[in-house]
Parts: C-alpha cells; structure tokens; sequence
C-alpha cells in the first residue's frame, strides 16, 4: 500500500525541482523517489494510482436482504462509507 505522505513529499519536491538545475537541487537529493542519480517519477505515479484506486466505491453484497461492503463483508447500515474499512459503498444499481 502506498504511503500517502510520502507520495505528497513527492509530489511537493517534483514541483520545486522544476525551479532550480536538477542535480544541484536540495528537493532532488532529498526526494524519496530518488535513486542515485535518478528521478523516479515512474514509481510515484504508481503510487499516486493506487492511492487513487483505494478510494474507488465498492458495490455491497447482499445476503438475506441485508447488504455487506463488498471489500471487507461487513454488515453496512445504509452509510456512505463502511464503518470498518472507509471504502465508499456504490449503491447505485441494485
């Protein structure tokens, strides 16, 4: 799971890179997404898409008449989110 904070560090640092000559920036040296000499911007777009993905709603399962989130099957009562894992419930489409 990608780190959230991280991924803002990241994302702040990319910014101010933009401002001064790459290898002599403090913003570059420090980054985490940094390797040697080496932007890694491939890996904080990955991050950032997971992040992203995370917070996509799951449709609930339905059992006895009674709906469950259906990314961890807790019992849901009529939230937007679930109580357990924070995922958005898509109620639409029943």
């Amino acid at each position: 799971m990608a780190d959230l904070e991280k991924v803002i560090r990241g994302w702040e640092r990319c910014r101010k890179c933009h401002d001064v000559p790459i290898l002599f920036s403090e913003s570059y040296r420090d980054c985490e997404y940094t390797r040697g000499m080496y932007c890694r911007q491939d890996i904080l777009i990955e991050d950032t898409l997971a992040l992203l993905k995370e917070q996509e709603a799951v449709k609930p399962t339905w059992s006895r008449g009674k709906p469950f989130c259906g990314a961890c099957g807790l019992r849901i009562l009529g939230d937007k989110f679930c109580s357990e894992c924070g995922k958005p419930i898509a109620w639409e489409g029943r």
